[in-house]
């Protein structure tokens, strides 16, 4: 899962993201639905059931729709999952 939060008093700019995962920054797929809502507090999104097992080495989050605000300015972004390192 993940958690976001947008900045005070600009809360659209942190709306309407998805968050994708790659391995070889190419070709992304999408982990989460679209955040729709702004993130007034801080905002769990989870990641979609049939990634949760899969790994990815590159993280990318994208705004889907600048419907809201053009920027993309969290003030709080965490990830929460397992690091994993191959061997």
């Amino acid at each position: 899962a993940f958690a976001i939060e947008g900045r005070l008093n600009f809360e659209p700019r942190a709306q309407n993201i998805v968050f994708f995962g790659s391995n070889d920054g190419q070709k992304w797929t999408a982990l989460t639905p679209e955040l729709a809502t702004s993130p007034i507090s801080l905002t769990r999104v989870e990641v979609n059931p049939d990634q949760c097992t899969a790994m990815f080495r590159y993280l990318k989050v994208e705004k889907v729709n600048r419907r809201s605000a053009p920027l993309f300015e969290p003030s709080e972004l965490r990830i929460y999952g397992r690091r994993c390192e191959a061997r």
